[in-house]
């Protein structure tokens, strides 16, 4: 019989460092890399379309060459 009382985080790995160490409620990522990736970059259009937009509205005198610099940054 064992003397330590069982643990549900027993025989979790994780990616962190040290590999040994206790990380509480650790749970692998169950979604996709694809998804993450897909979101993130709508997310940023999403952005970037309004930067552009309302810079558009604040001046709209601004060349196309003006709006690819205030995308870029």
């Amino acid at each position: 019989m064992s003397s330590t009382p069982y643990s549900p985080l027993d025989g979790i790995s994780h990616p962190y460092y040290p590999p040994d160490a206790t990380v509480p409620f650790y749970t692998a990522n169950t979604t996709p890399l694809l998804t993450i990736l897909l979101s993130f970059a709508g997310l940023i259009s999403l952005f970037v379309l309004i930067c552009l937009t309302f810079s558009r509205y604040a001046n709209p005198k601004l060349q196309q060459s003006d709006l690819a610099v205030i995308a870029w940054f």
